[in-house]
């Protein structure tokens, strides 16, 4: 039986190796997706809701500390007038 997204949760940390860190964090992704979907029609769904927001904003927090994925939670509140996409610049190479 997969694990809940909190059981998920409370296996991940950041003094995992990269590559289990990043495995960790995949399950709680997948878990949290599963129950998303599960709640989408729940009428008493909000307070887990909310839950798994916060969880998620730790999660992007230590991809980008800890995996090198870009840190988009920082960016967006660093700056709440200029969406954080309106200030990426990404490198175009060619084929």
């Amino acid at each position: 039986m997969p694990l809940t997204w909190r059981e998920a949760f409370t296996l991940v940390s950041p003094d995992l190796p990269k590559e289990e860190l990043r495995k960790r964090i995949d399950e709680v992704e997948c878990a949290i997706f599963t129950r998303f979907q599960e709640l989408r029609n729940a009428v008493e769904r909000d307070a887990e809701l909310s839950e798994m927001v916060d969880v998620m904003q730790t999660i992007r927090r230590l991809q980008a500390e800890k995996l090198g994925f870009p840190d988009f939670v920082s960016d967006a509140e660093s700056s709440p007038e200029e969406p954080a996409h309106a200030r990426r610049r990404v490198r175009q190479t060619s084929p």
